[in-house]
């Protein structure tokens, strides 16, 4: 089997609704193993000395090796191809007879939310403008791409900061998978901010939406033992997608209920709607466990909290009690969620 067929049958498995868990893994290690071969760099292990990552104006953007062992968060992998899929098919109907220009920006080594759709679709139906602030990524994926013979299925490859990028040509789908719970730390928001009114009109945003909302969880124990975390309340407290991608993101207010559940815990939730029903859920991914802010029982609960989202130089959602909880303790080093004394 050649290794185009190898890509394409295992994106055919995975845009397959009915495939379980275990097959859905034999396939992301199947486009690893052609990726990783291709290419000559490898996403795993992890445990030995890194690449750093770069800081950009608004965010990090992590190394190649980090990128390429994204791919192992299988259903992230999964539902963003599932997603990419559905939006080329979508915007095939709302620009009928185009070849439909696709901007994907952070590619990493594999460019994996791109390749793989050579293989379902030809030249004349779509083409690739692919972007990376890495030049080894983009080296890696200048070789994937001459090894396989799809060059002409690309319109530019880039080496440079995405939310700097001037398209020359116009496009109808923008994919940037370049995001960590809570859209910190890394740039999806000043990606998507940039790039995303450079659409054209009706033109397709992938992810289709971001939601960060506020929790309360209930902590029990079941039947079992197993610990299990019930919502009691759910708000929202930000969203990224096209309709909201040029909104100040100002600060928002939000009125705790009083709550006597001592077992109850503050978090912040990250949910992620790839394209149209396809839904990345609490806990299918890395990115989207829950973020605890901090223990507290009926007696600490803040009446309101405050979020503002700060975009530079490292994003992240910043938080500020009504009243003054002496007692959080927020984890040392790199925090996604500061509290506002």
């Amino acid at each position: 089997m050649s290794d185009k067929d190898e890509i394409k049958e295992a994106l055919i498995h995975l845009l397959d609704e009915s495939i379980d868990y275990y097959q859905i893994k034999e396939s992301i290690m199947e486009l690893y193993t052609v990726f990783s071969r291709l290419s000559g760099i490898s996403g795993e292990p992890l445990g030995g000395p890194r690449k750093r990552d770069i800081l950009l104006k608004e965010g990090m953007a992590i190394a190649p090796d980090l990128a390429a062992h994204c791919l192992f968060d299988i259903m992230r992998t999964k539902k963003f191809l599932q997603g990419v899929y559905l939006g080329i098919r979508e915007a095939q109907k709302r620009f009928p007879g185009k070849r439909i220009h696709i901007l994907y920006a952070g590619t990493g080594p594999y460019a994996t939310l791109g390749i793989p759709f050579t293989t379902l679709f030809t030249s004349g139906e779509i083409s690739f403008s692919l972007l990376d602030i890495y030049q080894e990524s983009i080296e890696s994926v200048k070789v994937i791409i001459n090894k396989l013979g799809i060059s002409d299925y690309i319109n530019d490859i880039k080496c440079c900061d995405a939310t700097s990028y001037k398209p020359a040509n116009p496009f109808h789908i923008l994919v940037t998978e370049t995001m960590q719970r809570a859209l910190a730390k890394e740039p999806q928001v000043a990606i998507a901010r940039h790039l995303a009114p450079q659409l054209m009109n009706r033109g397709i945003m992938i992810p289709q939406n971001v939601y960060i909302n506020l929790a309360i969880f209930s902590v029990q124990a079941d039947s079992t033992g197993q610990r299990k975390e019930t919502e009691i309340f759910n708000t929202p407290i930000f969203e990224l997608s096209l309709e909201t991608v040029d909104n100040p993101w100002d600060p928002v207010t939000i009125k705790l209920p009083e709550v006597k559940d001592e077992q109850a815990r503050l978090g912040v939730l990250t949910g992620i709607r790839t394209f149209g029903d396809i839904i990345l859920k609490k806990n299918e991914s890395g990115l989207t466990v829950p973020w605890m802010l901090y223990a507290f029982d009926h007696k600490k609960i803040p009446g309101a909290l405050t979020f503002s989202y700060q975009k530079d130089p490292l994003p992240r959602i910043r938080y500020q009690a009504e009243n003054n909880l002496k007692n959080i303790q927020l984890r040392e080093g790199y925090r996604p969620f500061t509290h506002i004394t």
